[in-house]
């Protein structure tokens, strides 16, 4: 019974992940209140994750604000380009279902612009996560990220069903947004980490590992 209150149980281990997860989304949610800064949020995010609660490597506060800064140019950039994105997409959805409300466009217009969103969506959300775990141009790793999306379809088409669900979920339970971010993160982590580590090199793979190391240390 008392052995179930160690530190190193599985019990404990488990939530010390759950409280780190809370704690995770809080600051991802003081930190993007900027709005430019989301770019820069979600990458710390996923690196906070990947390295602290998927690793165990703990230093999550280290590890986040190491990946914020170290990203912060370049993941606001892609942000904004992708808030461009979104803009286009969400703003001709609006109009198409509109339209289909008035019988002046076939519904099927719409539904093909929704799909083209997920698709959209599905590429998008593997950006962050791969400049968490890359070092590249901004145009490589659209491309890259593109073509990784191509591979290994069921995994980037994941990506905006967490997405969806997550945001369900605070529909229903508004607290959750305290904790919604980490646990979007976390499903993230868990799926994109196979695919990505297929197309790491020995010297990326030994990078990461310095940097585990050095955020255990």
């Amino acid at each position: 019974m008392f052995g179930l209150f160690k530190y190193d149980s599985p019990f404990v281990q488990t939530c010390n992940k759950i409280v780190d997860c809370i704690c995770l989304s809080i600051l991802w949610l003081v930190t993007s209140i900027p709005v430019v800064t989301v770019g820069a949020s979600t990458t710390a995010l996923y690196y906070a994750i990947n390295t602290g609660i998927r690793c165990d490597q703990g230093g999550i506060w280290r590890a986040y604000w190491r990946s914020f800064r170290t990203n912060f140019k370049q993941a606001t950039v892609l942000w904004l380009l992708l808030l461009v994105v979104y803009g286009l997409l969400g703003g001709s959805c609006y109009s198409a279902y509109t339209l289909c409300l008035n019988g002046a466009l076939p519904k099927e217009m719409f539904f093909f612009l929704l799909i083209v969103l997920a698709l959209v969506m599905a590429w998008a959300n593997m950006i962050f996560p791969y400049l968490a775990k890359f070092q590249n141009s901004s145009k490589m790793i659209l491309k890259n990220c593109f073509g990784i999306g191509l591979l290994n379809l069921h995994i980037a088409l994941l990506q905006p069903v967490f997405f969806v669900l997550v945001i369900v979920g605070i529909s229903f339970f508004p607290i959750a947004i305290l904790c919604a971010p980490g646990v979007y993160m976390v499903l993230s982590c868990y799926t994109l980490e196979p695919v990505f580590r297929k197309y790491m090199s020995e010297e990326d793979r030994a990078k990461e590992e310095a940097l585990l190391q050095d955020l255990k240390s």
